[in-house]
């Protein structure tokens, strides 16, 4: 109800002040205001990505912000430009001039407040935003309309400036085919884990497109037999947004999607997607003049990683109100397929994540990599690992060969590392000790709450993430134990583990096999299955002050970030400096090795089975 009372508030202020001020004031006013509104929606998108690329707080306010504020920089100028021109008012009748600005200050008021609901929408805010919420779930967990504004004023701004991105304002992407639901936009954003406390958005460079495959397409396959899948023997139940039963013909169209550790939320460290926050756009190839044959769809289910122990992948469906799909483990990457059902005639155009686009057009979705003919032939990709990881598609790490695979990563370069370890079998259930490593989650000395500066902590005292400075002389001292602060945060499915890279110790970035290596090569350990983890913080002392940093959500990617963000320079000409980088690793794998980038620093000897959880 508040948004709707706050939408009809602008539109009858804006209204009034018009009508007062005659129609040929109204009008140029009206004018600009749809001009700059033009230029708002141009910029909107370029302008986000600007700001999700400079800090978390930007990233929380990129799609607001890059909305609001083109819209009221051009609107300021354009009045100025507009009085400075126009110096003179127009005699109109007494009757028309009241009913002509009237009108004209209602249009203007009608954009105002559509662009209003529309920024504010998109912040990081509840799910449901003074009363409004543009999107819920059907008995059956498919994402389905729900009601608007009293008075619809963002639907009526993304139709109006729809139809003109096709016509006065034409563009080659235009808002109508981008954006055929604008008004939806910032409640499907808001609908995610925490009831609109997690991340609504991501940066481009967190995620990247691997593949696209369909299932069923030509096939005329039934709906039973097109929404069945090996995991649940009962065929799911879908209705699109505006709650109609898919259309006879229809098929799955999927598209494989690697995040990194930059789409991580904050406090656990993990990938959290909802249906809602993934969203493609689908065009009807055959009236594409059309605005109302543009459709947006949400997934009906995803396929990836079932446990951090394993890499064996599985399918999951969104079939039920908030559910909610993590990546398992701490894992750096983690890849989901995520499946739509496209009715027949209509082609993907845009794939939304998190509302970052990606034109399906472009790069290794232009076309499916395979065509499935039925969901037995998908499930048995899935089951054997080459739905995730598909042959033939070049990835990052190299370039198909000529039968057409591609390595899942480059080769590691073994030729200088080092070992740690005893070389004898570890006894089970007993934690190994590593020169240089600690696999615990306590800090190495403990900070007094009321001084922990930016580090946020739960009511245990146990650090969530942030970071924070101390003076080098800073003593822990001793007092009660409510408030000690010493221990990070972990999970019921990691492991802390603590790698010292001082110089002197085997893991030492300034030793002998990191001389040679570009400082922006990441920090990794990697496990025996292949899972690489990024580090989630670091310890570090000198002789001028102690640094905590802990941001699951935000891993540590290179040496140079250290130096960037941090200021934070490791070199053999300083004695004082110990740097312990720390890492979230997924319960029950086998740590193989320690490297930059892929060469490797350290090789586990024996690897070291993590199968006990911090105490």
């Amino acid at each position: 109800m508040g948004l709707s009372l706050i939408a009809i508030a602008i539109v009858l202020v804006t209204t009034y002040i018009w009508l007062t001020r005659g129609f040929f004031s109204a009008f140029l006013h009206m004018m600009c205001v749809v001009l700059a509104g033009g230029i708002a929606f141009a910029f909107w998108e370029p302008l986000a990505y600007v700001f999700l690329g400079k800090s978390s707080f930007l990233e929380a306010i990129a799609w607001c912000m890059g909305l609001a504020l083109p819209f009221v920089a051009s609107l300021v100028v354009l009045r100025l430009v507009c009085d400075k021109v126009i110096r003179y008012n127009l005699a109109v009748p007494k009757v028309a001039d009241y009913v002509g600005g009237g009108l004209c200050g209602l249009v203007a008021g009608v954009v105002v407040a559509g662009i209003t609901v529309i920024s504010l929408g998109t912040l990081r805010l509840d799910t449901v935003l003074l009363g409004h919420r543009a999107l819920s779930y059907s008995s059956n967990g498919s994402i389905v309309r729900s009601g608007g504004l009293w008075v619809p004023v963002d639907r009526v701004v993304t139709k109006f400036y729809g139809q003109l991105s096709a016509a006065s304002f034409r563009t080659s992407t235009p808002l109508a085919s981008e954006y055929p639901n604008l008004d939806e936009v910032g409640t499907s954003l808001r609908m995610n884990f925490g009831d609109g406390k997690g991340r609504t958005t991501v940066k481009p460079k967190d995620f990247e497109m691997v593949a696209r495959f369909t299932v069923g397409k030509g096939k005329n396959l039934p709906t039973g037999d097109l929404l069945n899948d090996a995991w649940m023997k009962v065929p799911q139940k879908y209705t699109d947004a505006d709650k109609a039963n898919p259309i006879p013909g229809s098929h799955l169209e999927g598209f494989v999607v690697k995040f990194n550790a930059g789409a991580n939320e904050k406090g656990e460290g993990k990938k959290v997607i909802g249906a809602s926050q993934i969203r493609l756009v689908i065009m009807n190839a055959a009236v594409v003049e059309e605005a109302d044959e543009f459709q947006t769809l949400y997934p009906i289910a995803a396929t990836c990683q079932a446990d951090s122990t394993s890499p064996q992948m599985a399918r999951f469906r969104y079939d039920a109100n908030d559910t909610y799909l993590a990546s398992p483990g701490g894992a750096s990457e983690a890849t989901f397929g995520f499946e739509f059902v496209v009715p027949p005639g209509f082609e993907p155009l845009s794939l939304y994540v998190k509302n970052v686009r990606h034109i399906v057009a472009d790069d290794k979705t232009a076309k499916p990599w395979k065509e499935f003919g039925s969901a037995s032939e998908r499930d048995a990709a899935i089951k054997a690992g080459a739905l995730i990881k598909p042959q033939g598609v070049a990835g990052p790490a190299g370039t198909a060969d000529s039968t057409g695979a591609v390595p899942a990563e480059l080769p590691v370069d073994v030729t200088q590392e080092v070992k740690a370890g005893s070389g004898q079998p570890l006894q089970p259930n007993v934690v190994p000790q590593i020169e240089g490593v600690r696999f615990n989650n306590r800090l190495p000395w403990i900070i007094q709450k009321g001084t922990h500066g930016g580090l946020e902590i739960d009511d245990k005292n146990t650090i969530l993430n942030g970071l924070a400075t101390f003076a080098a002389d800073y003593k822990s001292g001793s007092f009660e134990k409510t408030l000690k602060i010493e221990r990070l945060l972990t999970t019921t499915d990691t492991v802390i583990v603590q790698i010292d890279v001082t110089l002197g110790t085997k893991f030492s970035f300034l030793g002998q096999a990191a001389a040679g290596v570009d400082k922006i090569s990441p920090p990794l350990l990697r496990d025996t299955g292949g899972q690489v983890y990024e580090p989630v913080g670091y310890i570090y002392e000198d002789q001028t002050r102690k640094v905590v940093r802990y941001t699951p959500g935000e891993p540590i990617r290179s040496l140079s970030q250290l130096a960037s963000q941090d200021g934070i320079s490791l070199t053999r000409s300083r004695t004082d400096q110990k740097l312990t980088l720390i890492f979230r690793v997924s319960l029950g794998v086998t740590l193989d090795r320690f490297t930059l980038g892929n060469k490797s620093i350290v090789k586990f000897d024996p690897p070291v089975p993590l199968d006990m959880q911090n105490k």
